[in-house]
């Protein structure tokens, strides 16, 4: 159980480890890395509880544990190829790049196109490129056709070969000026994938001056609006 969830950050090194809320786009307990250090953030009830909870105390002796023996990995910069505006997005989400990157990313490489709306898929492993994306992530709210992969990852939208990441679908892609906000929770969405993906990939990624989200909240963003809670 959780009282309060975070929303999961847009951009910086986030990693969730647990879903949930509205359009599990909020998290309980994640992890956030910049430079040397990490933060990890629990929001579960594993304390003040009228009985003993044997699943809270596992919890939280393998969270000790868990910082107890974390180490930082060694930091990349990227080498973006692609539309211009993924760069101007890539350098305002505080993305380090480089045009001798170690990692290099690419957009809408060729590829049959399919209609995509979303997909489903069971959790990645540790230690994959694709680990803390789930299909909340890479789902949109308008039908439109995407040039998929056909081995790739996350419905086709993804794929690593080497130090090379082919993404069919980035945030970029979706303007959610005028009040559209079916098109503002996609741009979420994948902002979330992106900034997972890289952290995944080790690219150096650093908050907006303490900020770790796009853009600034408003009064329909909030899901639970009308609960009134």
């Amino acid at each position: 159980m959780a009282s309060v969830l975070i929303e999961k950050p847009a951009c910086g090194d986030c990693l969730p480890f647990v879903d949930g809320g509205y359009g599990l786009q909020y998290s309980p307990l994640l992890e956030y890395r910049e430079g040397k250090g990490m933060i990890l953030f629990c929001q579960l009830d594993l304390h003040s509880r009228t009985e003993s909870d044997p699943a809270a105390e596992m919890l939280l002796r393998n969270i000790i544990s868990y910082v107890d023996s974390w180490k930082p990995s060694p930091r990349r910069t990227l080498r973006y190829q692609g539309d211009p505006a993924g760069r101007t997005y890539l350098e305002a989400a505080g993305v380090a790049l480089s045009d001798h990157g170690e990692v290099l990313l690419t957009s809408d490489p060729f590829a049959p196109q399919a209609e995509y709306i979303g997909d489903y898929f069971d959790p990645f492993p540790h230690g994959s490129p694709f680990a803390g994306i789930s299909p909340a992530d890479v789902r949109k709210r308008d039908p439109r056709k995407v040039p998929l992969l056909p081995n790739g990852a996350c419905g086709g939208l993804l794929a690593v070969a080497g130090n090379t990441v082919h993404m069919q679908l980035a945030p970029w892609h979706f303007d959610y000026g005028g009040g559209k906000m079916n098109q503002k929770r996609t741009f979420r969405n994948f902002a979330r994938m992106t900034a997972r993906l890289l952290g995944n990939l080790d690219v150096e990624m650093r908050g907006l001056g303490g900020r770790l989200y796009m853009d600034d909240p408003e009064e329909w963003d909030d899901p639970y609006r009308f609960f009134r809670w």
